[in-house]
C-alpha cells in the first residue's frame, strides 16, 4: 500500500475531495441510521404485542372519557380498554402535588388500574395487577420517588393531589422505572380516571374531550367492522359525535402511529411521521450515493496516471483478481479515514438534527449491537460499492498497451460527467422542489384569516386566575392591552352549542372572551347595534345568513331563550389555513368578563395587544413572570405568529431537511466538478497549449473547455425540469389553499446550477487557458 500512500500525499486534492464527501455523508447517514435504530427500540415492547389498538377521530387522539363506559361489554372482540390522559394537555386549570407542604404542578398521566397490566412499562416496585386496584392508589416515577423522598421508603408515603381546589390524599403502592424511548408522556405519578371524576367531575363528563383510550383486541379481529359498530354507538351517545365535531371513529394499530396525520398528535409526544422518516433516509442515502459517485468518478479520472503502476503489477505476475482486491482494499483505507472524521461530524451536527426530527438523537449515548452492526455495514458496503467499479475498469486494460503508450491518457471521462449530470439532475430537483415548499408555506401563513397575528402575544397555561398578574401586566411599557380567552382562533378548541329553530338544529362555535380581547384580535365590525356587554353576542356574516335575520338584528329567539345581538362582524377562518371550514357550525363570539374565579373554567388564557418589537415585548412578558416565580412551564408566553407558524410544522421540518440535503448536494456537485475540471486541465494541457501556439483566443477556449462541464448539468437539468413539476404539482394538490406551480422557480433554479457549475470549473479552466504554452509543451 506503499505507492497509494505516496499517490495520496501527491494528490492532495483528489484527497481532500474523497475524504471532505465521504466524511459528511457517512456522518449524515449514521445519524439517520440511529435515528432510525431509536425509532425501532421505542415502545418495541407494546409493539410486540401486536393487538393494542388506539381509538381516535379523523382529527386526534383525543376524546370523551366516557367513551370506555358506553363500549363496555358490548363488544366480545374487545378483550380489554384502558383510558390515558396527560395533565400536560391541561391549561388554566389548578393540578397540583403537594408532599411535606411542599407543593408543585402536578406532571401525571391519569389511567384506568389496568394500565400497568395494558402496558409492559418495567415496575422497581410492586406489582402490575395490584399497584392501581385502589382509588387512592398512585405509582411513581424513581425520579420522582428520589426527588420527594431521598434515602426514605417512598411505599407507603402519602400525596396529596389538588385539582380545581378539591383534594385527596393518595398512598404510593408502586414505583416504576422512569420512561424512555416511548411516545407517551413522561409522568412522575400515575393515579385513576375514576378518582379525578370524584374530584372534578366536569373534566370527564361526556363532551369534553381530555381521554386517549387504547384497546387489547382479540386474535383475528375484523378491524374495520369494528371500528363501524363503534362509531354507530358514539354518533348516538358521544356528544362529540351527537354535535358533529367529529364524524368519524377510528382504530389503529399501536405500531402504525407514526403513520397517522392528524390535526393534533396529543398526548403523545415525540412522534415523528413516517413520512418525515422515510424522507429523511432517502436523503441520507442519496447523500451516501453521492459521495460513492465521486469516489468513483475521481479514481476512473486518475486512473491514466496510474495505469504504468498497475501495468507493471500485471506484468510482473500480479492477477487481475489481486488488482481488484487491491482497489477495494484502498477504497476501505478511504473509507475508514473518512469514516474516522465522520464520527466527529455527527458529534457536532447531532443536536442541530435533533431539533430537526423533534427529538433527542445521540448515535453514542445508547450505543448497542445494533448500532455496532449498522456502523460496520456501513463502513463495508461503502468499501466495495467504492472500488469494485474503479477496479473492474482498471483490470480490463491490457498491460502491454501501457506499457507500448497504445493506452491514452487523455481518456474523456465520460463516467464522471454522467456521474456529474446525475447529481446536477438530483440537486435541480430537490433545489426547485424547496423553492416551491417555502412559496406555499409564506403564502399559507400570510393568508388573511379575518383577525390579527401581528404584534399580539398569548399567554395561558396559568392554574389560577391571580397568577397572570392582570394588572400588573398591564402596567409594563410595552402594554397596550390585555384581553381574557377562552380559545385563540388558529387553535383547534370548540365551544359547541346547539339550539332548535323551526324543527331543525343549528350549531354554533362560540369563541368566549371579554371585548377588548376581540378589540385585540382585530375583528372587523360590519355593524354594531348595541353596547358590547357581557352575554351578547357578535354574529360572523354567514351565521347571520344562516338565521335569516337582517343585519340590525338585536335579538335571537331559541326554544324561549332570548340571545342579545350586538352586532355583526366579517367571517374569519379557525385553526391553519388550510384546516376545513366545517360549514355546518355557525361561528359566534360571545361577549364576557372576568368578574370571579369561576369564571376562568371558561377564559383560560390572555390575548396580549404590544406595541414595538413583539419579540422584545415577548422577552419583556417572559422575564415578568420569571421575576414573579413562575417557570415556562407555569405560564407559556409566544407570540401569535409563533402560534401560526407552529401549525405548518410538519411542511417546515420537510422544507429544512431538503435545504440541507440541497446544499450538501450542491456541495458534493460542486466538489466534484472541481476535481473533475482539474484532471480534465492536466489531461488537456497539451492541447490547450498547441491551440494557444496557433493563435486560439483565451476567451474562446475558456467556452469550449467549460461548456463541456456546463453542457452535461444543462442536460441533466432539463431532463429534471418536467419531474421537478409534477413532484411539485402532486405535493401542491394536498393543499386546498395553495399557490400555482410557479414558473420562476425553475428558471431560478436552473440559473443557479449554470452558476453553481461554473464556478466550479472557472478556477482550473483559467488557470489551465493562462498557462505558458511553452512551458506546458517541455513539461511534455
Amino acid at each position: 500500500m506503499k505507492s497509494y500512500f505516496r499517490f495520496l500525499s501527491k494528490n492532495k486534492l483528489y484527497t481532500t475531495i474523497e475524504v471532505t464527501g465521504m466524511a459528511i455523508a457517512i456522518a449524515f447517514v449514521l445519524f439517520i441510521g440511529s435515528f432510525a435504530i431509536q425509532e425501532i427500540k421505542t415502545d418495541s415492547a407494546i409493539k410486540r404485542q401486536g393487538n393494542i389498538y388506539v381509538g381516535h377521530s379523523e382529527r386526534m387522539f383525543i376524546g370523551c372519557a366516557t367513551v370506555k363506559e358506553q363500549l363496555e361489554g358490548k363488544f366480545p372482540e374487545v378483550e380489554a380498554m384502558c383510558r390515558v390522559i396527560g395533565t400536560h394537555i391541561f391549561g388554566g386549570i389548578e393540578m397540583d402535588m403537594i408532599v411535606d407542604g411542599q407543593k408543585e404542578r402536578q406532571n401525571s398521566l391519569i389511567t384506568d388500574e389496568n394500565f400497568f397490566e395494558f402496558f409492559p412499562f418495567e415496575l422497581v416496585e410492586g406489582n402490575p395487577e395490584a399497584v392501581l386496584k385502589e382509588k387512592y392508589a398512585v405509582v411513581i416515577s424513581q425520579s420522582c420517588a428520589n426527588r420527594l423522598f431521598g434515602d426514605e421508603e417512598a411505599l407507603g408515603k402519602n400525596i396529596e393531589i389538588v385539582v380545581n381546589g378539591s383534594r385527596a390524599d393518595l398512598h404510593v403502592t408502586g414505583i416504576y422505572k422512569d420512561f424512555s424511548q416511548t411516545i407517551f408522556f413522561v409522568p412522575d405519578i400515575i393515579y385513576r380516571v375514576d378518582l379525578l371524576s370524584e374530584l372534578d367531575q366536569s373534566m370527564t363528563v361526556n363532551g369534553s374531550g381530555i381521554a386517549v383510550l387504547f384497546y387489547r383486541l382479540a386474535e383475528g379481529t375484523d378491524v374495520k367492522a369494528l371500528e363501524d359498530k363503534i362509531e354507530s354507538v358514539l354518533k348516538k351517545e358521544d356528544m362529540l359525535y351527537v354535535h358533529q365535531l367529529f364524524k368519524e371513529y377510528h382504530l389503529t394499530s399501536f405500531a402504525d402511529i407514526s403513520k397517522l396525520d392528524l390535526e393534533a398528535t396529543i398526548p403523545f409526544e415525540g412522534i415523528v411521521r413516517a413520512d418525515f422518516t422515510n424522507l429523511f433516509a432517502s436523503a441520507g442515502l442519496f447523500l451516501l450515493l453521492f459521495a460513492v459517485f465521486n469516489y468513483i468518478s475521481l479514481t476512473v479520472a486518475q486512473t491514466g496516471f496510474r495505469a504504468k503502476e498497475m501495468a507493471s503489477r500485471r506484468l510482473l505476475g500480479t492477477q487481475i483478481e489481486n488488482i481488484i482486491f487491491r482497489y477495494i482494499g484502498e477504497s476501505f483505507i478511504l473509507t475508514l479515514v473518512s469514516f474516522a472524521f465522520a464520527l466527529l461530524i455527527v458529534g457536532f451536527i447531532s443536536p442541530y438534527l435533533s431539533m430537526l426530527v423533534g427529538k433527542e438523537v445521540s448515535p453514542f449515548s445508547s450505543f448497542g449491537w445494533r448500532e455496532s452492526v449498522f456502523f460496520l455495514s456501513v463502513l463495508i458496503l461503502l468499501s466495495l460499492c467504492s472500488g469494485i467499479i474503479p477496479a473492474l475498469i482498471v483490470s480490463r486494460y491490457k498491460p502491454i498497451d501501457v506499457v507500448r503508450g497504445n493506452f491514452t491518457r487523455t481518456s474523456k471521462m465520460t463516467l464522471g460527467k454522467i456521474l456529474i449530470g446525475f447529481q446536477s439532475f438530483i440537486a435541480f430537483i430537490s433545489l426547485s422542489v424547496a423553492g416551491v415548499i417555502y412559496l406555499q408555506i409564506n403564502y399559507m401563513i400570510h393568508k388573511p384569516m379575518g383577525y390579527e397575528k401581528n404584534g399580539i402575544i398569548s399567554v395561558q397555561n396559568a392554574a389560577k386566575p391571580s397568577d397572570y398578574h392582570v394588572d400588573e401586566l398591564r402596567s409594563l411599557s410595552c402594554v397596550e392591552n390585555v384581553g381574557w380567552l377562552q380559545f385563540d382562533p388558529m387553535t383547534l378548541g370548540s365551544s359547541v352549542v346547539s339550539v332548535f329553530k323551526n324543527g331543525g338544529e343549528l350549531k354554533f362555535d362560540v369563541i368566549n372572551g371579554t371585548q377588548s380581547a376581540f378589540e385585540i384580535l382585530g375583528f372587523k365590525v360590519i355593524r354594531q347595534n348595541a353596547e358590547p356587554l357581557p352575554y351578547r353576542i357578535w354574529l360572523t356574516e354567514s351565521a347571520l345568513k344562516a338565521l335569516g335575520v337582517d343585519y340590525d338584528c338585536t335579538e335571537l329567539e331559541f326554544d324561549n331563550t332570548r340571545f342579545s345581538v350586538c352586532g355583526i362582524i366579517e367571517d374569519f377562518h379557525k385553526g391553519s389555513a388550510v384546516t376545513p371550514m366545517k360549514t355546518e357550525f355557525l361561528k359566534i363570539l360571545q361577549v364576557m368578563d372576568m368578574e370571579k374565579d369561576e369564571d376562568f373554567r371558561v377564559l383560560r388564557k390572555l390575548a396580549v395587544k404590544v406595541h414595538g418589537d413583539e419579540h422584545e415585548a415577548l422577552n419583556e412578558i417572559k422575564t415578568f413572570y420569571r421575576n414573579k416565580g413562575l417557570t415556562e412551564d407555569d405560564i407559556k408566553v409566544k407570540t401569535y405568529n409563533e402560534i401560526n407558524y407552529s401549525l405548518y410544522d410538519a411542511e417546515n421540518k420537510s422544507l429544512k431537511l431538503l435545504m440541507i440535503f440541497t446544499a450538501l448536494i450542491l456541495l458534493l456537485t460542486s466538489m466534484a466538478m472541481f476535481a473533475m475540471s482539474t484532471y480534465y486541465a492536466r489531461q488537456h494541457a497539451k492541447e490547450v497549449a498547441l491551440r494557444k501556439v496557433m493563435g486560439c483566443e483565451g476567451f474562446q477556449l475558456f467556452v469550449e473547455t467549460s461548456s463541456r462541464f456546463l453542457k452535461a448539468v444543462l442536460i441533466a437539468v432539463l431532463v429534471s425540469i418536467p419531474l421537478s413539476w409534477y413532484v411539485s404539482g402532486i405535493w401542491l394538490e394536498n393543499y386546498s389553499y395553495r399557490i400555482d406551480n410557479p414558473i420562476q422557480v425553475y428558471v431560478l433554479s436552473l440559473l443557479f446550477m449554470l452558476c453553481v457549475a461554473l464556478v466550479s470549473v472557472s478556477w482550473q479552466m483559467l488557470r489551465l487557458i493562462h498557462t505558458n504554452p511553452v512551458k506546458t509543451l517541455k513539461n511534455e
